[in-house]
Order: C-alpha cells, then structure tokens, then sequence
C-alpha cells in the first residue's frame, strides 16, 4: 500500500496491558479500512501483549507490531510517529478503547475542515466499579458558542480548555503540521502529554471539535500513571514541563495573552498534586520548591490581582505551613492506624 492511500495512522504504546489491550484493538479492528494502518509499540511488555499482538496481526493486514526495549511512553509515540504514514494520526491508550463511530467521524470532519487539530470529547470510565462517570473531558459552554458544525477555531475560540484538556488521545493531529513544526512528545519525563498538547494547541491555525464522548479513558487501574507517580519522584517532573509552558507561550508571543491563564494554572496545578499526588515523604521538599517556582514565575507574587482567591490562599498556606505540626499529626494517625489494625 502506497503513503497516499493511508488517511489515518492509529498509534498505540503498549505496556503490559495484557487485561485490557484485546478490547482497545477489538474497538478499532472493526473499523479499520484499506485507508487506516495501526502501528503497535509494543515497550518491552513482559506479560502476554505481544502474543496478543500476533493473533491480531493474523486478522489485520494493516496491523504492524514495532518491539523495543522499555522506553517509555515519550519515545515510543515518537516512534509510532516516525513510522506513520497517514494524512492524520491518532494516538490511542492501549487500555483504553474508542466509539464504534470515531474512525468515520474523523475521516468526515478533517476532510471537511481540514484542519490541523481534530479534537473530540472523551468519557471517563470507572475501572473499579466497572462504569462509565459523567465526568468528561471538556462541555460544549467551554468552547466559543459561535462555532457551528464544521466550523475552523484556533486556540483563542477554546482557551476555557487549554488546561483541562492536555491529553493527546482525544485527538487525530494533522502529520504534515505536527512534522512542520517539529512538535514531538518529551521523551523521559512525566507529564508528556502536556508538552505536547499545548505547543500543538499553540501552533495549530485550524482546529475543529466534535463535542459527543468518543473516546473512553480508563481511571483507578492498578497500573496506571497516578498509581505510580504517588511511590517515586515522577512528581517532580511537573516544574520542568510547567517551564515549557511558559517557553512555548514566549515562543509563539502568547505570553501576555495567556499570562492570567498561565499563573492560575500554575498555582492549580500545583497545589493539586501537592494535596492529592504526591507522597507523604515527599511533601515537604515539593513544597519547599513550590515557594521557589511560583516566586520565580508569578509576576508581583503577593500583589497580583490575576489570581483567583483559592490560589492566593493556596500561596498563603505554604508560607505559613507549620511542619513540626504536621508530622505531629502524621504521627498520630500513623499510630492510631496500627493500634486497631492489631486489634483485629
């Protein structure tokens, strides 16, 4: 098959997903036309994906199987990415799954709009319970209301979900603009998503949205990100991409556009992670850099009017936190816990 009759190049990183991965390539398989190709990284898995893998190859003809050392999730959609030779691409999780109609509509929306960025909703899929939330990645009033169907916005016309819509899978990029620009995934860094996203967002002058869930994102598996990041220092990663940010916003001379956006997140951000992510151990340090990076990167830090009140309350607590009390505390509940645990 010749590069002009593939129109979108599907790539899936694959890690051990071995529970998963039969229900994300049964979604796509029955899809899959003469004009779509699945490139699979398989990241030195050592469960049975890869056999999984070669039964589906058997069925698929447009199915090709990539095997690497673990390198990551980075380096492995770069790869895909190198590899692809679609008009788009689109990245999938490999414990995830997609719409029985995504395919379709995407072939439909980009070859009407053309654009550089075709970005469509997803819906969160509750991985302990087995259900699907309410809980989607973004809501039609966060995009400018004037857009109809098949319309063309740029960044400017969906700033309202620049920062909560940073994944990279609810989305078939253009490969022509994503190889113009040189825009890559950040390889051996958490967070890598973000990068990405944003510096496409940036840099894209034609974007589309379809606001329907098509896409179905796995949360509370074993395995997953959050899980990890919670028992090492992957957390920290979170400063060295926040500074990206801020790069690629100078870059494309939207920072003073995006500069009130840009600070809130940031503090959001990390006081997000501070409470919920980042392990008991490490909270003290993370905080401590917290101080330092946002009186590095927040213009007039205790005088500015752009940040919202929670945030500003969020930079109060970590001026004043007292951490003699704190790992008072810490210790109390940690003896608590163990006295009627060995009372069972």
């Amino acid at each position: 098959m010749t590069q002009e009759q593939i129109y979108l190049s599907i790539i899936i990183p694959i890690y051990n997903t071995a529970k998963y991965l039969p229900a994300c390539l049964d979604s796509i398989t029955k899809q899959v036309n003469n004009k779509v190709e699945i490139i699979c990284i398989n990241d030195g898995s050592t469960d049975s994906s890869l056999s999984i893998l070669e039964k589906y190859k058997t069925k698929i003809n447009n199915l090709y199987i990539i095997n690497q050392d673990n390198k990551g999730i980075g380096y492995s959609r770069n790869k895909g990415l190198s590899l692809a030779k679609g008009e788009y691409v689109l990245f999938i999780d490999s414990d995830d799954w997609i719409n029985e109609n995504l395919i379709s509509i995407i072939f439909d929306y980009t070859q009407k709009t053309d654009c550089d960025i075709f970005c469509f909703n997803a819906q969160l899929f509750n991985n302990k319970h087995q259900k699907l939330t309410k809980e989607v990645f973004f809501y039609p009033k966060q995009i400018n209301p004037a857009l109809k169907k098949y319309s063309i916005g740029t960044h400017k016309d969906f700033s309202l979900i620049l920062y909560n819509n940073i994944s990279s899978v609810n989305k078939a990029y253009k490969r022509e603009f994503l190889l113009q620009h040189n825009i890559l995934f950040p390889e051996n860094l958490y967070f890598e998503d973000w990068i990405f996203h944003h510096e496409a967002f940036f840099k894209a002058k034609k974007i589309a949205f379809f606001t329907k869930p098509l896409y179905y994102y796995r949360v509370n598996q074993p395995n997953s990100f959050v899980g990890k990041m919670k028992k090492n220092r992957s957390v920290f990663d979170l400063f060295t991409v926040l500074e990206k940010y801020k790069i690629i916003l100078q870059d494309t001379n939207l920072y003073g556009y995006y500069r009130a956006d840009y600070e809130n997140y940031m503090v959001w951000i990390l006081r997000t992670k501070f409470i919920f992510d980042v392990h008991f151990s490490l909270k003290k340090e993370f905080l401590e850099k917290t101080k330092i990076f946002l009186k590095e990167n927040i213009t007039d830090l205790n005088n500015n009017n752009l940040l919202y009140d929670d945030n500003l309350e969020f930079i109060y607590y970590i001026n004043n936190f007292n951490w003699t009390s704190c790992w008072f505390i810490y210790y109390a509940l940690n003896k608590l816990q163990n006295f009627f645990k060995n009372r069972r």
